[in-house]
Protein backbone atom coordinates (compact mmCIF):
# COMPACT_ATOMS: atom_id res chain seq x y z
CA UNK A 1 0.00 0.00 0.00
CA UNK A 2 1.18 3.37 -0.91
CA UNK A 3 1.40 5.74 1.75
CA UNK A 4 0.46 9.65 1.87
CA UNK A 5 3.52 11.79 2.02
CA UNK A 6 3.87 13.39 5.74
CA UNK A 7 1.86 17.03 5.60
CA UNK A 8 2.58 19.58 8.29
CA UNK A 9 -0.96 20.36 9.81
CA UNK A 10 -1.33 24.09 8.90
CA UNK A 11 -0.80 23.54 5.38
CA UNK A 12 -3.53 20.52 5.70
CA UNK A 13 -5.67 22.26 7.77
CA UNK A 14 -5.46 25.22 4.62
CA UNK A 15 -6.33 22.80 2.52
CA UNK A 16 -9.25 21.76 3.85
CA UNK A 17 -10.50 25.03 4.35
CA UNK A 18 -9.99 25.98 0.87
CA UNK A 19 -11.62 22.68 -0.67
CA UNK A 20 -14.41 24.31 1.82
CA UNK A 21 -14.52 27.54 0.03
CA UNK A 22 -14.84 25.39 -3.38
CA UNK A 23 -17.57 23.16 -1.80
CA UNK A 24 -19.09 26.05 0.08
CA UNK A 25 -19.02 28.36 -2.69
CA UNK A 26 -20.54 26.52 -5.35
CA UNK A 27 -23.60 25.94 -2.79
CA UNK A 28 -24.05 29.52 -2.28
CA UNK A 29 -24.66 29.84 -6.15
CA UNK A 30 -26.63 26.52 -6.21
CA UNK A 31 -28.71 26.84 -3.74
CA UNK A 32 -31.26 29.29 -2.95
CA UNK A 33 -31.27 31.29 0.35
CA UNK A 34 -27.87 29.18 1.34
CA UNK A 35 -25.16 31.77 3.07
CA UNK A 36 -22.46 32.41 0.16
CA UNK A 37 -20.49 34.12 2.78
CA UNK A 38 -19.76 31.16 4.42
CA UNK A 39 -17.43 31.04 1.41
CA UNK A 40 -15.65 34.25 2.34
CA UNK A 41 -15.48 33.00 6.05
CA UNK A 42 -13.64 29.51 4.82
CA UNK A 43 -11.25 31.60 2.97
CA UNK A 44 -9.86 33.82 5.39
CA UNK A 45 -9.70 30.93 8.14
CA UNK A 46 -7.46 29.51 5.18
CA UNK A 47 -5.49 32.33 5.31
CA UNK A 48 -4.62 31.76 9.09
CA UNK A 49 -2.88 28.63 8.81
CA UNK A 50 -1.26 29.43 5.84
CA UNK A 51 0.47 32.46 6.78
CA UNK A 52 3.44 31.80 8.21
CA UNK A 53 4.13 30.06 4.25
CA UNK A 54 3.92 33.70 3.08
CA UNK A 55 6.83 35.82 1.90
CA UNK A 56 7.43 39.74 3.58
CA UNK A 57 6.42 41.04 0.44
CA UNK A 58 3.01 39.01 0.46
CA UNK A 59 2.26 39.48 3.95
CA UNK A 60 2.57 43.30 3.68
CA UNK A 61 0.18 43.46 0.51
CA UNK A 62 -1.95 41.38 2.61
CA UNK A 63 -2.29 43.52 5.79
CA UNK A 64 -2.27 46.48 3.59
CA UNK A 65 -5.31 45.32 1.40
CA UNK A 66 -6.88 44.24 5.37
CA UNK A 67 -6.44 47.51 5.97
CA UNK A 68 -7.93 49.39 3.29
CA UNK A 69 -10.96 47.18 2.96
CA UNK A 70 -11.65 47.41 6.70
CA UNK A 71 -11.32 51.02 6.81
CA UNK A 72 -13.76 51.18 3.59
CA UNK A 73 -16.05 48.71 5.28
CA UNK A 74 -16.10 51.26 8.50
CA UNK A 75 -16.15 54.25 6.33
CA UNK A 76 -19.03 52.85 4.25
CA UNK A 77 -21.05 51.82 7.94
CA UNK A 78 -20.39 55.20 9.17
CA UNK A 79 -22.59 56.58 6.16
CA UNK A 80 -25.71 54.23 6.70
CA UNK A 81 -23.76 51.54 3.86
CA UNK A 82 -24.89 48.11 4.79
CA UNK A 83 -24.03 44.82 4.05
CA UNK A 84 -20.76 45.33 3.31
CA UNK A 85 -18.96 42.86 5.51
CA UNK A 86 -21.36 40.25 3.68
CA UNK A 87 -20.13 41.88 -0.23
CA UNK A 88 -16.93 41.78 1.20
CA UNK A 89 -16.96 38.12 2.39
CA UNK A 90 -19.04 36.99 -0.44
CA UNK A 91 -17.82 39.00 -4.08
CA UNK A 92 -14.02 37.05 -4.76
CA UNK A 93 -15.35 34.03 -3.59
CA UNK A 94 -15.81 32.26 -6.84
CA UNK A 95 -12.89 33.50 -7.93
CA UNK A 96 -10.89 31.89 -5.43
CA UNK A 97 -12.79 28.52 -6.04
CA UNK A 98 -11.59 28.37 -9.67
CA UNK A 99 -8.03 29.15 -8.39
CA UNK A 100 -8.20 25.96 -6.22
CA UNK A 101 -9.50 23.77 -8.69
CA UNK A 102 -6.68 25.10 -11.22
CA UNK A 103 -4.25 24.16 -9.02
CA UNK A 104 -5.35 20.47 -8.43
CA UNK A 105 -4.84 20.29 -12.40
CA UNK A 106 -1.56 19.28 -12.34
CA UNK A 107 -2.21 16.08 -9.88
CA UNK A 108 -4.84 14.59 -12.67
CA UNK A 109 -2.64 15.42 -15.75
CA UNK A 110 -0.71 12.92 -17.23
CA UNK A 111 3.00 12.82 -16.72
CA UNK A 112 4.99 12.53 -19.93
CA UNK A 113 7.02 9.61 -20.45
CA UNK A 114 9.90 9.39 -21.84
CA UNK A 115 8.83 7.40 -24.95
CA UNK A 116 6.00 9.64 -26.22
CA UNK A 117 6.35 11.82 -29.59
CA UNK A 118 7.23 15.19 -29.49
CA UNK A 119 4.78 17.95 -29.33
CA UNK A 120 3.53 18.67 -33.09
CA UNK A 121 4.87 21.58 -34.82
CA UNK A 122 3.36 23.77 -37.51
CA UNK A 123 0.16 25.78 -38.88
CA UNK A 124 -1.98 23.55 -38.21
CA UNK A 125 -0.45 22.48 -34.35
CA UNK A 126 -0.81 26.47 -33.92
CA UNK A 127 -4.49 26.59 -35.16
CA UNK A 128 -5.50 23.70 -32.41
CA UNK A 129 -3.97 25.18 -29.75
CA UNK A 130 -4.98 29.07 -30.80
CA UNK A 131 -8.75 27.09 -30.72
CA UNK A 132 -8.59 25.26 -27.85
CA UNK A 133 -7.16 28.12 -25.34
CA UNK A 134 -9.89 30.40 -27.00
CA UNK A 135 -12.66 27.72 -26.01
CA UNK A 136 -11.05 27.31 -23.10
CA UNK A 137 -11.05 31.02 -22.42
CA UNK A 138 -14.54 31.56 -23.44
CA UNK A 139 -15.41 29.27 -20.82
CA UNK A 140 -13.74 30.16 -17.99
CA UNK A 141 -15.07 33.99 -18.87
CA UNK A 142 -18.24 32.79 -19.25
CA UNK A 143 -19.13 34.48 -15.91
CA UNK A 144 -18.85 37.84 -17.34
CA UNK A 145 -21.55 37.31 -19.92
CA UNK A 146 -23.85 35.66 -16.97
CA UNK A 147 -23.40 39.04 -15.10
CA UNK A 148 -24.16 41.08 -17.59
CA UNK A 149 -27.29 39.39 -18.59
CA UNK A 150 -28.27 38.90 -15.64
CA UNK A 151 -28.66 42.55 -14.85
CA UNK A 152 -30.59 42.70 -18.50
CA UNK A 153 -32.74 40.74 -16.59
CA UNK A 154 -33.39 42.74 -13.62
CA UNK A 155 -33.12 45.82 -15.91
CA UNK A 156 -30.50 46.90 -13.31
CA UNK A 157 -27.16 48.80 -14.32
CA UNK A 158 -23.79 47.03 -13.38
CA UNK A 159 -22.44 48.47 -10.93
CA UNK A 160 -18.20 48.56 -9.57
CA UNK A 161 -18.95 45.13 -7.96
CA UNK A 162 -19.67 43.76 -10.94
CA UNK A 163 -16.49 44.19 -12.24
Amino acid sequence: MIEAPHVAWPSAAGGWLLLGVVVVGVAGEAVPGFPGWLAGVCAWAAALPLWPRLGRRQRMLVVTMLLLGAGGIGWGFAHGQTGLLEKALTLNTMIIAMLVGVAFLPLVSVRAQSGEPALKRGRLALLRTIVGVHLFGSVINLTAALIAADRLRRHAPTGPADA
